[in-house]
């Protein structure tokens, strides 16, 4: 888990079927080193068998101090209230709706979850929901295709209580392409599907951007989901300030050309000092500045 946090730069990540304990949370604490939060909700009655999601949070990358736990449906929907750095509230829904128990088991758990926020109007709502549907949106999400079932119409109305777009992200910035994230068998017996989406306001999907399905390097038949989110306030970062590569310097040929123009820089230097023709376009730091230029060029 760490290892995936580290290589794809997470900041948040959601996990489904996590089988979590309070002294298995203890133990990653311990592993980690107080670099992740781990913050779940596990089955009432068989939490190390069936069911639970949590919520990891990567403390390089997000603000987990004063983090808020909302559990809506235990082991199977919980929510992550966060102050990102910038200082704007993120307010995230782990789901893992049900898939063993049928159509009719998973109308009952949206429903529960547009239920919970319909009698707890001070829950903020939230601005991202993800995790394992175990439905698909579209006959082209299901290999071999098949179309949605019942359970869609209940998913919807929970999308539009919540204030959500009723697409998710990744397939409304990959509106031509297919691809799965759940994958069982091979060959003829083989079944791909799109379980897992992330749904967004439409005010954090402006926001977003390299939407992603990732393969995992370790042993699951689902695939990860990913997505950058910028908040609004968070600061404007540039390209940076350009750098010289000091190794350079050991390149005989380039050498002598960025000692010929320091030359020359020093010329047009000694013939401002005597003639005394100071202006704004043409002084000692316009002269710095076009040699600068003129050495990263070289390069």
């Amino acid at each position: 888990m760490y290892r995936t946090i580290k290589q794809n730069s997470i900041g948040i990540l959601l996990l489904q079927e996590t089988h979590l304990t309070a002294e298995r949370c203890a133990d990653i604490k311990r592993m980690f080193k107080g670099r992740l939060k781990v913050l779940y909700s596990a089955h009432p009655d068989a939490p190390t068998r069936k069911e639970g999601v949590a919520v990891v949070l990567n403390k390089a990358q997000i603000n987990a101090d004063g983090a808020k736990v909302t559990q809506i449906v235990p082991g199977r929907a919980l929510q992550v209230s966060v102050t990102t750095r910038s200082g704007d509230p993120l307010h995230t829904l782990c789901m893992y709706a049900p898939t063993s128990d049928g159509t009719e088991e998973r109308r009952a758990f949206f429903r529960d979850v547009r239920s919970f926020y319909e009698t707890h109007p001070t829950t903020p709502r939230p601005h991202i929901m993800a995790g394992d549907f175990n439905n698909v949106e579209d006959r082209l999400d299901r290999l071999p295709e098949s179309n949605p079932d019942a359970s869609l119409e209940d998913l919807d109305m929970l999308k539009e209580a919540l204030g959500l777009m009723l697409a998710d992200g990744w397939q409304m910035t990959h509106p031509t392409s297919r691809s799965y994230t759940f994958h069982r068998g091979t060959g003829d017996a083989a079944v791909c599907s799109r379980l897992d989406r992330i749904y967004c306001t439409r005010d954090i999907f402006a926001r977003c951007h390299d939407w992603q399905i990732i393969t995992l390097g370790v042993k699951t038949d689902h695939s990860m989901v990913a997505v950058q989110v910028t908040m609004a306030n968070a600061p404007s970062v540039g390209k940076g300030r350009p750098t010289f590569p000091l190794h350079l310097l050991k390149n005989r040929t380039l050498a002598r050309q960025m000692k010929d123009a320091g030359m020359r820089s020093l010329r047009e230097l000694d013939d401002l000092l005597t003639q005394g023709e100071r202006s704004d376009a043409h002084n000692p730091q316009t002269i710095l500045l076009n040699l600068k230029q003129t050495w990263l060029a070289q390069a």
